[in-house]
């Protein structure tokens, strides 16, 4: 559009084709970090960081492996860590959109066990994280207890 004086605005995407890409872009970006994460797993990619038994080195895991394999900026996400009550080599790990990253980053949550002296990724993803298809589990059934969550049968 433009005015009497020259101004040019671009009118926000109001359509549902616009709404179709933004969705289709917030799926991408939770698949390639689900993903991002998952290789982790598969090619033993962990912190060189001497981890501790703390939240703040599982937080400084996940956000090193974000920023790392994902190479999405730290200012764009959050990302929170409990150790388990129940078995200490165990944590749960919450990543949230900071203001920068809100409409990119979806919530994604998941579970390190500490092991071979790091924190090393065993399930991440945005649901029914840590249970394998048939009701089994990646991750202790009593873990998953401690932070109030199992996996049905």
């Amino acid at each position: 559009m433009s005015t009497a004086h020259g101004d040019t605005t671009v009118p926000l995407p109001t359509s549902k084709k616009g709404q179709r890409r933004s969705i289709v872009t917030l799926v991408a970006v939770v698949a390639i970090i689900i993903l991002s994460l998952y290789s982790v797993l598969l090619f033993g990619v962990t912190s060189r960081a001497n981890p501790t038994g703390t939240p703040q080195a599982v937080e400084q895991v996940v956000a090193e492996q974000l920023t790392a394999i994902q190479q999405i900026p730290a200012n764009q996400f959050h990302v929170v860590a409990t150790i388990s009550s129940v078995n200490k080599y165990w944590a749960m790990f919450v990543v949230t959109a900071s203001a920068l990253g809100r409409g990119h980053i979806q919530t994604t949550w998941g579970y390190y066990q500490f092991s071979s002296r790091r924190w090393q990724l065993r399930a991440a993803g945005s649901s029914h994280v840590g249970c394998a298809p048939r009701g089994s589990s990646h991750v202790p059934a009593n873990v998953l207890a401690g932070f109030n969550e199992q996996c049905s049968r």
